[in-house]
């Protein structure tokens, strides 16, 4: 005769489901440190079960404690595909999905119809910022995933409100923005005192670190934009780092660099 193991209290499917619905939860929402305080409290709820029907039958305890195990391993692996597959929507039509800035592609598309349209005269420059929210790993650290969403989110709606009409705006990574306009030349000052009001005036009153290059309209419309570009954003992103080692809140100018893009082989030299 065969004995089938049963669960008299009904507990198994009790704690599969809450322990499941809480590794849902703390993966969503929160990251991995309160998922795992989770998994320890739900560890402990397993070894308490064990403990109190493995007298009467240890086989059962033994596949109840595996099978609760592999339920939250399955959820907790489906919560976080599902995550990631919300925080990173196809962007093709060139709006990032969470910021709703332009993305990086896009951003560059754009710099390179203003290199070839804006007025070039002697005293326009090109200015293109590089920002990084400052402390951002500490409030995902302490927020999870949803608070550095939040974040991102306030951080672009306040570049996107503050930081002048004709301005152009990307998301380039989780902590990073682009930023750039065409402006006389003392404009640099003016941008960036626009993208400071902007960060006042954001819902997290988070700060930035942001680095700044400012060169000549002129000398860029002869010369290939994505070389240009690409080395105009490699110097910012340079820059932003000094400031962030700096202690962050700051601000890091490149004004007019000599620049390898402008004079090379695929610059036009009329």
């Amino acid at each position: 005769m065969v004995v089938v193991p049963t669960d008299p209290g009904g507990e198994v499917p009790a704690v599969v489901m809450a322990s499941a619905l809480l590794t849902a939860y703390a993966t969503c929402f929160h990251g991995g440190r309160l998922l795992l305080v989770t998994w320890m409290v739900i560890a402990a709820a397993i070894v308490d079960a064990a403990l109190r029907g493995g007298a009467a039958d240890p086989h059962f305890a033994l596949g109840s404690a595996l099978v609760i195990g592999g339920v939250n391993l399955v959820v907790a692996v489906a919560s976080e595909m599902a995550r990631r597959s919300v925080l990173h929507l196809d962007e093709r039509d060139g709006v990032h999905r969470v910021s709703g800035l332009l993305t990086d592609v896009e951003f560059r598309v754009e710099v390179a119809k203003v290199l070839a349209t804006r007025d070039a005269g002697a005293n326009r420059h090109l200015v293109v910022a590089v920002l990084d929210i400052d402390g951002y790993s500490v409030v995902t650290g302490m927020t999870g995933p949803l608070g550095g969403l939040r974040a991102r989110v306030a951080v672009g709606t306040a570049l996107r409100d503050h930081v002048g009409r004709n301005v152009l705006v990307a998301h380039r990574s989780d902590s990073e923005f682009l930023v750039a306009d065409v402006v006389s030349t003392s404009g640099v000052t003016s941008l960036m005192g626009n993208v400071r009001n902007a960060m006042a005036h954001s819902a997290s009153r988070l700060t930035v670190s942001a680095g700044v290059v400012s060169t000549p309209l002129s000398p860029l419309r002869r010369c290939s934009a994505v070389d240009v570009l690409d080395e105009i954003v490699a110097l910012a992103t340079a820059a932003m780092a000094d400031a962030r080692r700096a202690g962050g809140n700051t601000v890091r100018c490149r004004v007019n660099p000599r620049l390898a893009a402008v004079g090379g082989s695929n610059c036009n030299p009329r």
